[in-house]
């Protein structure tokens, strides 16, 4: 009997697919192959160790993006940006004020964010749209609008909608890329609603006469802990027993590409080619 449960337990899923001893020696490789080495085996060590998808592996790369240089720190989020755990948008949040003046590395941690989906980083995204007025945010504010209208959360509507309104007007002293940023605002905007307006006040109207609508028509993601997999919820089914809320969106992406999403994903890809 004591051999039998034994077996069992060795053959019952583990949560997740990878292991508490797996992200270990994950950890210690990494340290190992970082000592002495040159960036571009840092780089390589990096992608090698973000094959362990494990939480600890994920949560090592803060020190990647405070300390490392630059082709280090781009090399940890396009590497984050396939490891779908809600601690790999958790990381690249809190390393957006490290590199926010790091033109190399802020893009690509935007765009991990938007290939991620986790809404989570939403917070964050919409505080930078607010601060348009900082010249060293709208340098990077492009992006920000793109990753936005990957993510497709609700709560962005209202900041993007005043930054349209900031730019209306015929103002005296435009900004150098304000230009690029309406139309960044106009793109986030329809692929998160779905709809095409061009002044901020059709997009508040809109808004006004249908908000009960739009947060009844939500379609919910959620990660499993279990399985780190995705799963999808209607918006009157309830959430998934030990799980994390990915997003809850009008538009799942496909959809959302079809509708204005691929717009801001060939405009980013336009300005990081430049």
């Amino acid at each position: 009997m004591n051999t039998l449960v034994l077996l069992l337990c060795l053959m019952a899923p583990q949560d997740g697919p990878f292991s508490d001893k797996d992200a270990e020696d994950a950890l210690r490789k990494l340290k190992a192959d970082f000592d002495g080495a040159s960036i571009e085996k840092r780089v390589a060590a990096v992608q090698e160790a973000l094959k362990i998808g494990h939480e600890k592996v994920i949560r090592a790369m803060s020190d990647i993006f405070a300390k490392e240089p630059n082709p280090v720190r781009v090399a940890a989020a396009k590497a984050l940006s396939d490891v779908d755990h809600p601690s790999s948008a958790d990381v690249l949040v809190k390393a957006m004020a490290a590199n926010q003046n790091r033109p190399e590395v802020m893009p690509e941690i935007l765009k991990a964010l938007g290939d991620l989906g986790y809404q989570s980083a939403c917070p964050s995204l919409n505080e930078y749209v607010k601060k348009v007025g900082d010249p060293d945010v709208r340098a990077f504010l492009p992006e920000v609008l793109a990753t936005l209208g990957d993510l497709g959360c609700l709560s962005s509507v209202e900041p993007l909608v005043d930054l349209l309104r900031k730019m209306e007007g015929g103002r005296r002293n435009a900004w150098v890329n304000e230009a690029g940023l309406r139309n960044g605002a106009d793109r986030a905007l329809q692929a998160i609603l779905g709809q095409n307006f061009n002044r901020s006040l059709d997009w508040d109207n809109y808004i006004r006469q249908n908000e009960a609508f739009l947060k009844a028509g939500l379609t919910r993601t959620y990660w499993l802990r279990k399985t780190q997999q995705r799963t999808d919820a209607a918006p009157l089914d309830k959430a998934p027993a030990d799980s994390v809320l990915v997003c809850a969106r009008l538009h799942p992406p496909q959809a959302q590409a079809q509708e204005g999403g691929e717009n801001n994903r060939a405009a980013r890809r336009r300005r990081r080619d430049r």
